[in-house]
């Protein structure tokens, strides 16, 4: 599965770019197992339903609330983050989720000590590569999150194999409703190493990974041995292969519009 994913990670970097940036905004924490239930229940309860309202005027795209499936120690456990057009959108989601937490005091305080607050972090993102198909309403999707770390003298050979032969087979998986989409997301301010991209592959469930092990097992096999050769040797010349990490989780709250 490693080797697969890091050349998967290859396969989102040149689809056809979203018509407009998408801009994230994510906000991690470390949420305390005993306190993990009530979090959830009091983000639905109270920021939810202000970001429904911003989603269906049309000031951010989606905003969701996703928690780890494979846990990592003293790492972050809940993600919970939103998406809009422009920085602008943020700013207005942002201030929109402050006046719903002043507005509940009691339910603030609980959020602030129910995680470890200096575990906990922020980052602004732009997606370089964005592409959706339909979302069931209701769905509460499973991500999986490749992070590399790639050198920059090598970012266009990281990116010229994925383009050619994998880009088609991941629109193809769209098409058909394997999975709901796909994205490439770069920091847009560096809060981290430079370098980092997180690839985020949003899927019906767990069970679709198992498809896309079958689909693309079956197209490096097809792929003629010299191109697969190069592609396998190249991989530790295009990245930092220590700072490499996966990534599974899925959505407690989720809204796309």
């Amino acid at each position: 599965m490693r080797q697969k994913l890091n050349i998967l990670a290859v396969a989102f970097l040149l689809a056809s770019p979203a018509a407009a940036e998408t801009k994230s905004m994510v906000a991690l924490y470390k949420v305390q197992f005993g306190k993990l239930n009530e979090y959830i229940a009091t983000l639905k309860a109270v920021v939810a339903p202000a970001l429904d309202r911003l989603v269906s005027d049309g000031v951010i795209e989606s905003y969701g609330v996703d928690i780890d499936v494979l846990h990592s120690p003293n790492q972050p456990n809940l993600a919970a983050w939103f998406s809009g057009p422009t920085y602008a959108s943020l700013q207005k989601a942002d201030e929109t989720v402050l006046a719903a937490l002043a507005s509940h005091p009691q339910e603030s305080r609980m959020l602030l000590e129910g995680a470890d607050m200096n575990a906990h972090s922020d980052l602004l993102l732009e997606a370089s590569t964005s592409k959706f198909g339909h979302i069931p309403d209701g769905a509460m999707p499973f991500k999986m999150l490749i992070y590399e770390r790639v050198k920059p003298a090598k970012i266009s050979d990281y990116l010229k194999y994925g383009t050619k032969y994998f880009t088609p087979v991941y629109d193809q998986l769209i098409k058909d409703g394997v999975v709901y989409g796909y994205q490439v997301f770069e920091q847009a301010v560096h809060t981290q190493d430079p370098g980092g991209i997180w690839i985020v592959v949003t899927v019906p469930d767990m069970a679709t990974l198992d498809k896309l092990d079958t689909v693309f097992e079956a197209r490096m096999k097809a792929m003629p041995p010299d191109e697969k050769s190069i592609m396998e040797n190249s991989t530790r010349d295009w990245t930092d292969e220590a700072a490499h990490r996966d990534y599974v989780m899925r959505a407690v709250a989720f809204k796309m519009k």
